[in-house]
């Protein structure tokens, strides 16, 4: 009772006296006081073999930061040299990764992850980022130029476009008349990147008409070339379409059938094209259609190029005679011995020279006869 009395006349004297208490203020945070990264590492895509360059930036000091990596075919992650700031700071970051591919033939990825460090405490949690290398472009033609049919002096406009940069390569635009192997440039141009069409155009004054096609020169790969296309510029209405005939997957070259506009075109059996080992000739493909040797196109009215496809020789498999799955019919087993027939008559023989030998015993050896008194019983009757 004493003590509460005493703490209540302190209390009183206290407030009489004007004494407060101080208030401790609390800090305000705000939200770009929190360390966060500025600029956050992205996904990147890159060529089997090629740096994937990343990017990344903080508003907070460190000292240090490490890189670590893991893919499909490894269980734990895999840390990189760390990277130390002798004085701390608060950097903008640019590091480059050389992506090494198991698979070089195929597409895969690299998961990332950047830990950073102020002293020995982690400063932020990790942040994870892909690299992905891609699948090897094969050189093609994602858009070839088409055949065409136009007046003498009229412009034909060529488009192309590849699927890979052809920086630093020239395009050939050639050409081969009816009857010769060889081809002629009739125009060159400069290679473009990836994915960017390239355009032309030529003229003809006179009557002319020939096979095209579209070459790039490369030294570090084969010559790329386009299929071969038509152009054909008339001094006057076509009267003629002529026949082309590609190998496809033989080896050789069938000459071109020049045919009258109008008329039936019988299609023709190879003729210097020949199949691989192994393989015989099937049939033509033209625009989509299967067309056999002997088969009629009526009523031509436009060249055609027929394509020559080939199949696996049949060959028959001898039947193996111990082969349990073929059937043999079971031979009639061969008869040995005598017949029956013969067999009948040796037991009647038998008896006959039995019947005769006992009879003799009998007559001559236990009666004592003669053939005489045999005879003479035979007379009697």
């Amino acid at each position: 009772m004493k003590k509460t009395l005493c703490v209540l006349g302190l209390l009183s004297l206290m407030v009489g006296s004007g004494l407060t208490f101080a208030n401790n203020p609390v800090k305000e945070t705000h939200a770009d006081d929190w360390p966060v990264f500025i600029t956050e590492p992205e996904d990147v895509v890159v060529g089997c073999g090629e740096k994937a360059t990343v990017t990344f930036s903080l508003n907070y000091v460190i000292d240090k930061y490490i890189v670590k990596y893991v893919d499909t075919s490894i269980s734990e992650w895999i840390y990189l040299t760390p990277v130390t700031f002798e004085d701390p700071q608060v950097p903008e970051i640019v590091f480059e990764v050389e992506i090494e591919c198991p698979n070089p033939e195929g597409y895969g990825f690299y998961t990332y992850s950047i830990e950073t460090f102020n002293g020995s405490i982690q400063s932020l949690d990790s942040r994870n980022f892909t690299v992905w290398w891609e699948e090897p472009v094969i050189p093609s033609f994602e858009i070839e130029p088409d055949s065409h049919s136009v007046t003498a002096g009229i412009e034909v406009i060529l488009e192309w476009r590849l699927n890979y940069d052809t920086t630093g390569l020239t395009h050939y635009v050639e050409y081969r008349e009816e009857g010769e192997k060889d081809w002629t440039v009739e125009k060159s141009l400069p290679g473009v990147e990836d994915f960017t069409m390239l355009s032309t155009t030529l003229v003809r004054e006179e009557t002319f008409r020939a096979m095209y096609r579209i070459r790039i020169d490369n030294t570090e790969i084969d010559d790329l070339i386009s299929s071969e296309f038509e152009l054909f510029w008339a001094g006057q209405e076509l009267t003629t379409a002529y026949m082309y005939f590609e190998n496809g997957d033989m080896t050789g070259h069938m000459a071109e059938i020049l045919v009258e506009i109008g008329q039936d075109f019988v299609v023709p059996e190879p003729d210097g094209i020949y199949p691989p080992e192994g393989y015989e000739f099937s049939h033509w493909e033209c625009d989509e259609q299967i067309y056999h040797p002997g088969d009629v196109i009526q009523n031509v009215q436009e060249s055609m190029t027929f394509i020559a496809v080939c199949k696996k020789t049949e060959s028959e498999t001898p039947t193996d005679p111990t082969d349990p799955t073929d059937p043999v019919e079971p031979t009639a087993p061969v008869k040995k011995g005598l017949s029956g027939g013969a067999i009948a008559g040796i037991v009647i023989a038998s008896v006959v020279v039995a019947g005769v030998g006992g009879f003799s015993i009998f007559w001559f050896v236990i009666k004592k006869k003669s053939f005489a008194d045999l005879i003479a019983i035979f007379k009697k009757k």
